[in-house]
């Protein structure tokens, strides 16, 4: 992505810079903003108009954006990290619409933050999403999260790091509120 010349294209940039990992996506310039085409072909045309990233999704051969255009606010962040775990545009355009307000206007945790959230026993509807999302940006060749059960407490979720490995460490976290998709 070319060096950011207006406020508007640097909060893009570092909205996208922040949400996908930019080397692995194709990126072109479009009116007042950039289209994202990631290896499984997925496309989508992100602009930054009146304080919010707007996405739309691009399904058509002819590359017109189609479809609700979402608009996302966030605050710019002045934490430069990227997270390693990242969606495809594919992934983020099939989610349910909770998962993927959720998925774009907080970043994806690491390993280690899912870890600590996990530990505490009880996680939050929000906390839980962030996991998922976590989860789902391919962190399931290596990890295990699934509904373990229902019990007096409530609903409790199981989580193995390294499962199927000699050091798989699991982890058992119940819900505080469950997320409505």
């Amino acid at each position: 992505m070319p060096k950011a010349k207006t406020i508007a294209q640097f909060c893009l940039h570092r909205f996208l810079e922040t949400h996908f990992d930019l080397e692995a996506v194709r990126i072109t310039a479009a009116d007042d903003g950039v289209i994202l085409e990631d290896s499984a072909g997925g496309r989508a045309l992100f602009q930054y108009q009146e304080g919010a990233v707007v996405m739309r999704v691009i399904r058509s051969p002819g590359g017109t954006p189609s479809g609700q255009s979402v608009s996302l606010s966030f605050a710019v962040s002045p934490d430069k990290t990227v997270r390693r775990g990242h969606l495809t545009l594919l992934q983020i355009s099939e989610l349910p619409d909770a998962l993927f307000t959720h998925c774009m206007t907080h970043p994806i945790p690491t390993d280690e933050e899912v870890l600590r959230l996990a530990q505490a026993g009880r996680v939050s509807g929000m906390d839980y999403m962030s996991i998922l999302l976590w989860y789902l940006a391919g962190n399931y060749t290596q990890h295990y999260l699934g509904l373990g059960g229902v019990d007096s407490e409530g609903y409790y979720i199981d989580l193995i790091f390294h499962h199927q490995t000699p050091r798989a460490e699991h982890i058992q976290f119940y819900l505080e509120d469950v997320p409505q998709f």
